[in-house]
């Protein structure tokens, strides 16, 4: 049965009050075969609907066009192109975003334009998608194609916060930097631990792919009271729920898995345990070949803390060590002045081992 079809002109002066959707519209009319006629907008392509449905009161349900494919266009009058201009002036927001992307990007026939990618990204935001809001404030936060400014970046992190784990983080981020002007460029903004914590308490809880990230985060600020009291036995709960087990260490996270065996070695917020501290630190030093871990068992060995004593197997352990450039092992490990003390540990072994053979001891 043939339907009738209602064409929808829109006041240029009603639309002039908004400015933005005006020049956004007046952009896409060379593009979509659209025109302006008498002082109204007619768009051809994107504002016809069933009279039954405008009198109805229901907007049709939006055509399903995979925006995704436009970097793959070679031509400008490509009809997928022509698609994605027509579904983003009739509101589509997924649309919107693959146009802003395309123009930041580059793609197919078409040339970066990064003021264009970044406005058709603001309308994409304005048209319900937090995926935009997120990219315009990393955009900010990074300097890409704008300029600049933490605190435009941090507005649009925040407008999305309660519902974006990434979001959510990095502006605890931004909340836990100390030098904002020197970090992020233009626009300081103050800094906030106690904030910080609560929006790392927040993704923490949530079944966000960055909740490990949120979780380990917390136990930082736990173990050294960053917005919080130093509280050893909540820093080790964060800690081993974000490394509840083997297949959760990875080489991001592998030093916070030392620090975990450590604090099984201390007692530090959890009951002593000898057994789980090695076992952690020879998993990271055969998995990962971890200088920290290995540098943390040669001292168990080396003094018998736990294990049976064993000069050779710390010695041998301390040798690894020492064979990485004391940069690497800084950078890798995250321990200050290790290089020092690696030789200082080899050296103490040795003046033992020759008092035991002084002595006629057997190690």
């Amino acid at each position: 049965m043939k339907q009738n079809l209602l064409t929808i002109s829109i006041d240029s002066d009603k639309l002039k009050k908004f400015p933005e959707k005006f020049n956004f519209l007046n952009f896409f009319s060379k593009k979509i075969n659209s025109r302006l006629i008498c002082g109204a907008i007619s768009l051809s392509a994107a504002f016809f609907i069933p009279v039954s449905t405008a009198l109805a009161g229901h907007k049709p349900a939006e055509p399903q066009i995979d925006c995704t494919r436009l970097q793959f266009i070679t031509e400008p009058a490509d009809p997928l192109y022509e698609q994605c201009v027509s579904a983003s002036v009739a509101g589509n927001a997924a649309a919107s975003l693959e146009l802003a992307r395309l123009y930041l990007n580059g793609g197919g026939s078409i040339e970066k334009n990064s003021a264009e990618g970044v406005r058709m990204m603001k309308i994409a935001g304005q048209q319900g998608s937090d995926t935009a809001v997120l990219e315009l404030g990393l955009l900010y936060l990074n300097g890409e194609h704008v300029e600049k400014d933490v605190k435009t970046a941090q507005e649009y992190f925040r407008r999305i916060s309660g519902v974006n784990g990434q979001a959510a983080m990095m502006l605890a981020e931004i909340k836990m930097s100390e030098a904002y002007e020197l970090s992020y460029g233009s626009g300081k903004v103050r800094r906030n631990e106690r904030r910080a914590l609560e929006l790392y308490r927040q993704v923490a809880g949530s079944p966000s792919v960055y909740r490990q990230a949120a979780q380990l985060a917390l136990g930082d600020m736990y173990l050294n009271g960053r917005g919080t009291m130093v509280d050893f036995t909540e820093a080790f709960r964060w800690f081993n729920l974000a490394l509840p087990d083997q297949e959760s260490i990875n080489p991001e996270n592998q030093n916070v898995a030392v620090l975990k065996a450590t604090m099984y070695r201390k007692g530090m917020g959890v009951k002593q345990n000898y057994s789980k501290a090695q076992k952690i630190y020879q998993l990271l030093i055969d998995r990962y070949r971890n200088p920290a871990a290995m540098f943390e068992l040669a001292g168990m060995y080396s003094y018998g803390i736990g294990v049976k004593q064993d000069l050779q197997k710390a010695v041998d352990l301390y040798s690894e060590v020492q064979g990485i450039a004391c940069a690497d092992f800084v950078k890798i490990s995250g321990y200050p002045n290790m290089c020092a003390l690696v030789g200082y540990e080899i050296a103490n072994i040795a003046r033992f081992r020759a008092s035991l053979e002084q002595n006629n001891i057997p190690e």
